[in-house]
């Protein structure tokens, strides 16, 4: 028996605006998330190692679009937001299918 693909169900939180963007509507804000090219992923992939951040949170400050907010600001996101951002690039990027 052929095991069926399993589809990645997209979150509640999570809207696909259509050409690679993403609307992620969190507690506190709203935000808009672009899925970027494999170069920019390669980036962050070895910045992530090089510097102890996870890749999802490079991902997270590359792939934001709006609003926009600096380095600096990213980590006074509130905590639900933080996540939900973290979760929205797993399931943008398919990180989960790698795990």
């Amino acid at each position: 028996m052929k095991e069926e693909k399993k589809e990645s169900k997209i979150p509640k939180f999570i809207t696909d605006l259509g050409e690679d963007k993403y609307q992620v509507i969190c507690k506190h804000n709203t935000y808009v998330l672009e899925e970027k090219d494999g170069k920019t992923f390669e980036t962050c992939k070895k910045l992530s190692e090089k510097l102890n951040i996870s890749i999802e949170q490079l991902l997270v400050m590359r792939s934001l679009i709006e609003p926009k907010i600096s380095d600096d600001d990213f980590d006074s996101i509130k905590g639900s937001d933080y996540l939900k951002l973290h979760a929205a690039i797993a399931y943008i990027y398919g990180l989960d299918d790698f795990l």
